[in-house]
């Protein structure tokens, strides 16, 4: 089988797991509260309260230290078959064991055979099956438009994402090598194995790990995929709630997918499984059922109490997405957080009533109490915070610590403003070095679209800094389009309220808030103000909040254009006229963003090797040896050594000494063309060679003694070793698997005499 068609099943079957566990149960327990809504109200609730509920069963489950496959395939079936009998009890549940007992009665007093009673079953099979099959054809022909724009964004999400996944089979990011082994902690109960940590994403995929059997190194391979799909139906989703046309959502949504604008810093990120991307997926949804709540309270007219009214429903998921978001990284609820001040401003003749203030602030505060207690519970057991949280409790202490990449960033900032203030102009360019991590430059002289006077003033240097960080570094005019659009909201959303088109006005006065707020915390260094997160993570957000905008703006457009516009049938067309004109000219102006491919950090051979080497041997019979790469993703089903270690002794005076790898079979990973991981050298792209090998070994700590040159060294060394040892036993030993970039030997050795 091939990589790609192994690849494509798995991916398959992940998606078709996730959606079976989190959306599916919960719509068969749920179903009936949500009814009444459309389709994308009633998949996103399913699809947040189904990972609200998993992840706080593993993080139970964890704590208590009874986390296995049979407790948590317990902790799902159970509950989930109580809550289905008891919420729908006078719903199918009550009819169909009534039905069940009636027929099994007649079977035993005899008053119906064998034969009928399975006729029976089959009829009433055949008619629900029928039932929902004309179901399903009423609503593709109703609802048409949206099942068509639904499948093109399916197909350019696909197009966009999905073929790096089938060309690059390693992490194409360096920390998910960290999550892979905080997840193989997990195994072991042994959660916050490196300390306190927003354990969200963990959690999601470490139960489809243990209760499926799907390897973890394989989730992180296709999990990038699902999680993109997730985090662009959610602003889909949104934008169908708060727009009054739909072709604007679909619209809006493709340009974020299509257009040639961004930055890499906005988009590089979703091509990796990564925590603050899984947490993204719930931001949109908090503000989705806090409009939600909106509406239902004012059909509620007011009416006192909270049992049993829609709006409390719509409250309780606010609560649950704020919770998602920090439970998954401490960056998504940040920036929830600033869309929920930007609500409050643009809706405070709703949100400061009495009867909704403490509903919201007090949801808010639920949410977060929930994903800080088992954090809680882990710290007061003697488990210590993770970096990355110290960070941000300091941050929530107003006592930031500004990281070494920010350091760096504001040094090159303040340099090159020294130099821009004798030469009256300055640019800010957001690069993408071949090691996948963003580097700031910014040159005098550069800017072309923007005047000196504007560069100079404060949203001169705003717009400088949206187009360095979040748009294509030469097209620097964008920054200040930005602005425009963000002028734009204010001036539509302000004339929607003097038309007393209360809710859209509203809607569009918090989405251009939200933008300004996000185009302050990319200058909040410059204005004195806390910094709450770097500006290449900033950077994704703006992008993403601003597809909001441009798809409010865009409905506002088009319902004024339906206004024009006579006859049923034409307006039933208009949109997909519009949609089809708005892609056409992208696709004739050369504005159509090509899909990139992002290099891994290990090699396609190193990826395929580890899978047959799984497939083919039984559990802790083999060895590899390697860079510690591989380290992480066989830890549960093998042994690894370090390349490095195995060099230390086989050279110089430990040559004399005897060290052994005991197992049956030892593989070992060379790279032919070693990889720079994260480190650009001199000479970066050349094969091993007898220059690098006679050099001394890197002895640097950790991980460093791979990368760079570093790396070029090591792989050289081991090359060589490789070729001696294959001179020296080359009954033992042949080629595994070899590219033009990877090698793998296989050595074979009787464990009671290793070599």
């Amino acid at each position: 089988m091939s990589m790609q068609l192994l690849t494509f099943l798995q991916l398959i079957s992940v998606i078709a797991i996730y959606l079976g566990v989190v959306v599916l149960i919960p719509a068969a327990v749920f179903h009936g509260k949500f009814e009444d809504h459309p389709f994308y109200v009633r998949y996103t609730a399913y699809t947040c309260i189904g990972n609200f509920y998993l992840i706080n069963l593993v993080f139970l489950l964890q704590l208590l230290h009874i986390s296995n496959k049979a407790t948590l395939i317990l902790g799902v079936v159970i509950p989930a078959l109580i809550a289905i009998s008891v919420f729908n009890w006078q719903d199918w549940v009550k009819a169909s064991l009534v039905s069940a007992g009636e027929s099994t009665r007649n079977v035993i007093v005899n008053t119906m055979g064998f034969r009928l009673f399975f006729a029976r079953i089959f009829q009433n099979l055949g008619q629900a099956t029928l039932t929902m099959l004309k179901a399903i054809g009423e609503n593709l022909l109703n609802r048409w438009f949206d099942w068509v724009g639904t499948l093109a964004i399916i197909g350019i999400i696909c197009w966009q994402y999905g073929g790096n996944l089938f060309q690059v089979y390693g992490y194409t990011a360096s920390d998910m090598l960290v999550h892979n082994y905080w997840i193989n902690a997990m195994g072991q109960n042994d959660i916050f194995v490196a300390g306190v940590y927003p354990f969200g994403f963990h959690c999601i995929l470490y139960f489809i790990h243990a209760v499926f059997g799907i390897e973890t190194y394989v989730l992180l391979r296709v999990f990038s995929l699902l999680e993109t799909f997730l985090i662009h139906f959610m602003l889909l989703f949104l934008l169908r709630l708060v727009c009054r046309t739909e072709s604007a959502a679909y619209v809006a949504t493709g340009f974020y997918l299509l257009l040639n604008i961004w930055g890499k810093n906005a988009y590089m990120r979703y091509y990796s499984a990564l925590p603050q991307e899984y947490g993204m997926i719930f931001i949109l949804p908090a503000i989705f059922f806090l409009i939600l709540f909106f509406r239902e309270r004012a059909e509620e007219n007011g009416e006192k109490g909270l049992k049993g009214k829609k709006s409390t429903t719509m409250l309780y998921l606010f609560a649950i997405n704020v919770s998602l978001t920090f439970a998954a990284h401490f960056y998504d609820t940040i920036a929830l957080g600033i869309f929920c001040v930007a609500i409050a401003i643009a809706f405070c003749k709703l949100v400061f009533r009495k009867d909704f203030i403490f509903r919201i602030v007090g949801a808010g505060v639920v949410g977060i109490l929930i994903a800080i207690f088992p954090l809680w519970v882990a710290y007061q057991g003697g488990t210590p915070l993770e970096g990355s949280l110290r960070w941000g409790m300091s941050v929530m202490n107003g006592k930031t610590e500004q990281d070494p990449m920010e350091i760096q960033l504001e040094q090159q900032l303040n340099q090159s403003r020294s130099n821009s203030l004798e030469e009256g102009e300055e640019q800010l360019v957001a690069g993408k070095g071949s090691n996948g991590v963003a580097s700031y430059n910014i040159q005098a002289s550069a800017v072309k679209t923007v005047t000196r006077s504007t560069a100079r003033s404060f949203f001169g240097k705003m717009a400088t800094y949206l187009s360095g960080f979040v748009f294509i570094s030469e097209k620097a005019s964008f920054g200040a389009i930005v602005l425009i659009l963000i002028l734009c909201g204010f001036a539509v959303g302000t004339l929607n309220l003097l038309r007393r088109e209360t809710e859209p006005g509203q809607m569009m006065l918090a989405s251009a808030l939200n933008l300004l707020f996000f185009c302050f915390l990319l200058m909040s260094r410059e204005m004195g103000i806390p910094v709450l997160m770097d500006k290449n993570r900033s950077s994704i957000y703006v992008a993403y909040f601003l597809i909001v905008l441009l798809g409010l703006l865009l409905d506002s457009l088009i319902s004024v254009a339906m206004i024009f516009i006579e006859g049923e049938t034409l307006q039933k067309v208009f949109p997909a006229i519009f949609a089809v004109v708005c892609f056409t000219i992208l696709g004739l102006v050369g504005w159509v963003r090509i899909p990139s491919k992002v290099e891994a950090f290990q090699k396609n051979g190193a990826i395929i090797c580890v899978t047959n080497i799984l497939r083919e041997n039984q559990k802790n019979t083999f060895n590899i040896i390697s860079a510690n790469d591989e380290l992480r993703m066989i830890e549960d089903y093998g042994y690894h050594v370090e390349a490095k270690e195995l060099l230390i002794q086989n050279m110089g005076a430990n040559v004399e000494n005897y060290y052994a790898v005991p197992s049956t079979k030892v593989y070992v990973f060379i790279e032919k063309i070693p990889s720079e991981y994260d480190e650009p050298y001199e000479g970066s792209g050349q094969p091993v060679s007898e220059e690098s090998a006679r050099k001394p070994l890197p002895f640097n700590a950790g991980f460093n003694t791979y990368k760079g040159m570093n790396r070029h060294v090591t792989m050289s060394k081991l090359y060589y070793w490789a070729q001696e040892f294959r001179h020296m036993f080359e009954n033992e030993i042949s080629v595994y698997y070899e590219d033009d970039e990877f090698i793998c030997y296989e050595i074979r050795q009787n464990v009671d005499r290793p070599f």
